[in-house]
């Protein structure tokens, strides 16, 4: 969650009305030890997640349509999880496996005053408001179950994104969090705003945007949200749970909510944000128990490499720093999201062929990569709200899509592309190359960043099994080439990538 527009809001639309006190869950009043279970990664690395703004994707219930203003790039456009139900069999020809949606839960629902009379609504989910109820915008509890068991019917896992860090400004407890004598004082900190970001103190112990910021260090605090966690997995039976803003929460919370939550559901796929270029830092919260980290290190990169032309060398750097995670193997890798611009609007000319080649390499490349919707049609946007614009359904990108459904048709057929060991082969300014292995499998992925035609002689590792004369075929171009002297000869036009398989002939489309 990003809080670039908090310089915009202005004051609070009116006086929140008094909403009705939380169910209490039952509280652990026990000390909780560190989880040691983790999620195999090759149940989720196979897997390719596809994120959605849910508002702002398919309205598939126009009964819930309150509050709707189409044309308010802050405000709620419509989309509701019924939507996303209607388009789960479009995702899953595309070839995703898994569909994270925006928080689901109940929302503040009053706006905020932004300048020019605009009106700020918690279309997006980061406001929490009831901790026990779905967003009336979005649907009901029986909506909820409903995705679930339709995701599972089609094999689709589902992540929930919750908000461990704040509450949203109408939460019933959090509206008295600057009155000493309300009970829930001291559930909350009282530092203020943020105002220095590089502070690690400030922004754990600090206000985003003047959000109420639960203080974790109360036992009551921790105990409820994790909690409220599991209470939420146990209600609808989602396979895992993206946490929003795990950097404003101190890591000890974090060690005692992954065990909290393993102890109950140990195969849950817990998913952390941190937006961080550090891989240290990032590594510090896998540390945590967390099975899964946004590779946002990785998501600088290729910005960096694919968009703005900068030395592919840069993704080797990168990819060779995964020794400082827990498992480098089970990040998530992702091109760009509801935080940052999209990647077609940082992309020069080429724009579409450059968007190309981050898709080939964040969808063979070690984790699991997500997908954010309307990548497919090619939308641009820039910062919040620009980069959460509605799904173009009647103008997506045929090629796009079918780029897509290549890559991820191949990460079916080749199961080295999801879980194989990645070994890497090349790097030079404009050329990025890499293997992936498994016990019977070997596929190169060799790709062109640059705008210049290139051939390159690209000596094989020694882990390598393959003998001199072993044909393989690019199953993005078609070519055919043979191992020689231990290595491969690839000539790739600008812009363009191939993926090497053993055999003769490119595999069914």
């Amino acid at each position: 969650m990003r809080h670039k527009w908090v310089a915009m809001l202005v004051t609070l639309g009116v006086t929140a009305a008094c909403a009705a006190p939380l169910p209490q869950l039952a509280s652990n009043a026990q000390s909780v030890q560190v989880a040691s279970s983790r999620v195999k990664a090759n149940t989720w690395t196979d897997e390719v997640m596809y994120f959605i703004v849910t508002d702002r994707f398919n309205n598939g219930d126009r009964s819930n349509d309150k509050d709707v203003e189409p044309n308010n790039e802050w405000g709620y456009h419509g989309g509701d999880i019924a939507g996303v139900i209607a388009k789960l069999d479009y995702l899953k020809a595309m070839g995703v496996t898994t569909v994270w949606l925006t928080p689901w839960i109940d929302n503040d629902d009053i706006p905020l005053n932004l300048s020019g009379g605009r009106k700020l609504w918690g279309f997006h989910g980061y406001w929490p408001k009831d901790n026990q109820a779905v967003d009336e915008h979005l649907g009901t509890m029986a909506t909820a179950r409903s995705f679930v068991q339709e995701a599972h019917k089609r094999g689709m896992k589902v992540m929930q994104d919750v908000v461990l860090n704040h509450t949203g400004y109408q939460h019933p407890w959090g509206k008295g969090h600057k009155d000493p004598q309300d009970p829930h004082y001291n559930w909350f900190n009282h530092m203020g705003d943020i105002k220095n970001w590089d502070d690690p103190f400030q922004s754990v112990h600090g206000d985003l945007a003047g959000l109420p910021d639960w203080n974790q260090d109360i036992p009551e605090v921790s105990n409820y949200l994790i909690d409220n966690a599991n209470w939420w997995v146990k209600q609808t039976g989602v396979d895992g749970l993206r946490v929003d803003a795990i950097k404003h929460v101190d890591h000890a919370f974090w060690r005692k909510f992954t065990s909290g939550v393993k102890s109950q559901n140990p195969n849950l796929m817990l998913l952390g944000e941190v937006l961080h270029g550090d891989p240290n830092v990032v590594a510090g919260y896998m540390r945590d128990g967390f099975d899964s980290m946004f590779d946002f290190p990785l998501y600088y990169g290729i910005t960096d490499v694919f968009a703005r032309g900068q030395s592919a060398r840069k993704l080797g750097s990168l990819l060779g720093q995964d020794g400082a995670y827990p498992d480098g193997s089970f990040l998530t890798p992702f091109i760009d999201n509801h935080d940052v611009p999209r990647f077609m609007s940082v992309a020069g000319n080429n724009g579409k062929e450059r968007l190309k080649g981050a898709l080939t390499l964040t969808l063979t490349v070690r984790g699991m990569p997500c997908i954010y919707y309307g990548t497919e049609a090619g939308l641009k946007g820039g910062g919040d709200p620009e980069n959460r614009a509605d799904m173009p359904w009647n103008n997506l990108d045929a090629d796009l899509t079918a780029h897509i459904k290549r890559l991820t048709s191949l990460r079916k057929q080749f199961p080295a592309l999801g879980n194989g060991k990645q070994l890497e082969m090349w790097q030079d300014d404009q050329v990025y190359a890499y293997s992936r292995q498994a016990a019977s499998e070997e596929v190169f992925v060799v790709i062109n960043t640059g705008d210049r035609p290139v051939t390159r002689k690209i000596q094989l590792r020694a882990e390598s099994k393959l003998a001199d004369g072993t044909r393989m075929t690019d199953q993005l171009g078609g070519q055919s080439i043979a191992v020689d002297g231990h290595s491969i000869s690839v000539t790739l036009p600008a812009r363009q990538q191939a993926i090497l398989t053993v055999g003769t002939a490119a595999r069914k489309r």
